[in-house]
């Protein structure tokens, strides 16, 4: 018996020192550890009181959501609801400052991003809500870290560590891209510095004149925009100029009448409640963004907050766990 608790113990302790021995069934045992203690197993309460595991279960289940699944808790009767006002938000940025957390918004939704969005809608906007709480919002704007070569290979290998993306347009508008040029030369020598092969990070599609033709047939049959300007990625009207010698003759070669699609309007989707959380659904069993600033299409997002109140809102109404869907950086 003493034995078997001594084993037990090891095991916790190797989560929390964040072994990488952990697999799903350790995960599963301490979140059914944590029901019978009594303890909260909304995902806030765990990233509060227990971030490794936390962090641990979205690295091997994708979202907390997921791994409760596993453990046969269901996600719904864990989570819990604030209701917002303009008080409670008051209260939750001065419970903040005495807890000693940055202020700035874009740590705060890191932190708790209902919060943010609550601010935003309560408060017209985070500023606004720092103001009513008796703080300057100046005093409290995120400032540019001080980086040296060591910081940068640090933060490098934090991004790498969580499962985030290090090409280098990823990190296009990140001070870190900045710096990294003006302390080591270049984006792919600070990734060497932080001894990782920039030709592993790129994420760039091999285009051919094959893949090009069935992208643009793909977009085509799937209604997305054609037009020059709006065409997404980029880098598939520079490979069909490449090989086609324009884009108008990529179309045409495609079967596509490029005056056509000049002409045509997008299509606009009537959006209900049942298909934004079907589409909110298939996003995340295909690992698309779903974070407020990446979902596709911005027609989704607007009509999740119309019929739901919030975006927030919305993707717990399909059952995810919306800080695990704005920390979870791996979706493309």
């Amino acid at each position: 018996m003493a034995r078997a608790q001594d084993n037990a113990r090891r095991r916790s302790r190797r989560v929390a020192a964040g072994s990488g021995t952990c697999g799903k069934s350790e995960v599963v045992r301490l979140i059914l550890q944590r029901r019978d203690k009594g303890l909260p197993l909304n995902h806030h309460a765990v990233m509060k009181t227990h971030s490794r595991l936390q962090r641990i279960a979205l690295k091997l289940f994708g979202d907390w959501d997921s791994a409760l699944r596993a453990a046969g808790i269901a996600p719904e009767r864990v989570r819990r609801r604030r209701r917002w006002d303009a008080q409670v938000v008051v209260r939750h940025i001065r419970e903040l400052t005495k807890q000693g957390k940055p202020l700035n918004s874009a740590a705060v939704q890191r932190l708790d991003p209902m919060l943010v969005e609550a601010a935003s809608r309560y408060c017209t906007s985070w500023e606004a809500a720092l103001r009513l709480a008796g703080l300057d919002p100046r005093q409290h704007r995120q400032r540019r870290p001080d980086w040296t070569r060591n910081k940068v290979i640090r933060a490098i290998l934090e991004i790498e560590s969580a499962g985030g993306k290090l090409n280098r347009a990823a990190l296009a508008n990140d001070s870190i891209n900045q710096a990294a040029a003006r302390l080591f030369g270049s984006w792919d020598s600070a990734l060497e510095a932080a001894g990782l092969d920039p030709s592993k990070v790129r994420r760039r599609t091999e285009w051919t004149p094959g893949n090009v033709l069935k992208s643009i047939r793909g977009k085509g049959r799937a209604g997305a925009p054609l037009a020059y300007s709006k065409v997404m990625p980029r880098s598939i009207t520079a490979a069909a100029k490449r090989f086609f010698g324009s884009w108008d003759a990529a179309l045409r070669t495609a079967g596509l009448d490029p005056a056509r699609i000049r002409l045509s309007k997008p299509r606009c989707k009537p959006w209900t409640r049942a298909t934004i959380l079907a589409a909110i659904r298939r996003k995340h069993r295909r690992r698309k963004p779903l974070h407020a600033h990446g979902v596709r299409p911005f027609s989704l997002y607007c009509a999740g907050r119309r019929l739901f109140g919030s975006w927030t809102d919305a993707l717990q109404a399909a059952g995810l766990e919306p800080m695990a869907i704005r920390g979870d950086r791996s979706r493309t």
